[in-house]
Parts: C-alpha cells; sequence; structure tokens
C-alpha cells in the first residue's frame, strides 16, 4: 500500500495561488528538469539485481544506477511522466517488476520511484515558487 503526503501539497497550492498565473512554468521547470532526474535516479534502487546468469553474459545488473539509463520522461503540462523504454536487465516489463520466468510482478518501480522522492521535487517547486514571488 502506498500513500501520498498531501500537507506538503497543500503548501505548494497556497504558494501557488500566491503567485497566480506564472506558477506553472515554475512548476514545469522544476518537473521537467530537477524533478525528473530526481525520480529517475531513485528508481534503479528500488530493482533488485537477479544476480542470474546464463552462458556467455554477466549477471543482470537491473537494479544498479546505470540500469536507470532506459528511463525517458515524457513532459506535458504541470506534469512529467517517467517510464522504462524497453526493459531494463532482466525486467521484460519494468515498472510492473515482472519478468518471463518468475512473474513476480506489481512492485510499481515508477511510482515508488517518484513517490520517495515527492518531498523533495514540492521542496524545489516551493523554493522556486518563493523565489518567483521575491522578483
Amino acid at each position: 500500500m502506498y500513500e501520498v503526503d498531501y500537507s506538503s501539497l497543500e503548501t505548494l497550492e497556497a504558494r501557488m495561488a500566491e503567485l497566480g498565473h506564472g506558477s506553472g512554468h515554475v512548476i514545469d521547470g522544476v518537473l521537467h528538469g530537477e524533478g525528473a532526474n530526481l525520480i529517475k535516479r531513485a528508481i534503479p534502487g528500488l530493482i533488485n539485481p537477479s544476480g542470474r546468469r546464463w552462458s556467455g553474459k554477466a549477471a543482470s545488473i537491473a537494479g544498479k544506477p546505470s540500469a536507470g539509463g532506459r528511463l525517458s520522461q515524457d513532459d506535458a503540462s504541470l506534469q512529467v511522466t517517467v517510464a522504462a523504454r524497453g526493459r531494463i536487465g532482466y525486467l521484460y516489463f519494468p515498472d510492473d517488476g515482472t519478468n518471463t520466468r518468475n512473474h513476480v510482478g506489481d512492485q510499481q518501480f515508477m511510482l515508488r520511484g517518484a513517490e520517495d522522492r515527492q518531498s523533495d521535487i514540492i521542496d524545489r517547486c516551493i523554493t522556486g515558487l518563493v523565489d518567483g514571488f521575491n522578483q
């Protein structure tokens, strides 16, 4: 079960209301830049290496920081979507956490990575809004 901490979201919403229409551009800047990068760095740490070895291949590296290189982002207004393009190491469906052999699944690596960095991203959004409000 995953939970979202809404207390910091209320602070963010109040700061956006104070700044007005320009707040969307500030939020987009944070989400599309630092925010997406924070999420992309959080996800590989949640994926455990399988340790499986095949003839002529090294053990699966999913879960190592370098495995996050296959994560991409899609930017939209007031949102960013981080997704895996193709498989990551042994995971054929990285967000779900399944492979074709064990089918463990329902790991929700992308969601958990975003949730782990939620407060950092909101703090950066609030900082950006405060800086924008003071200009």
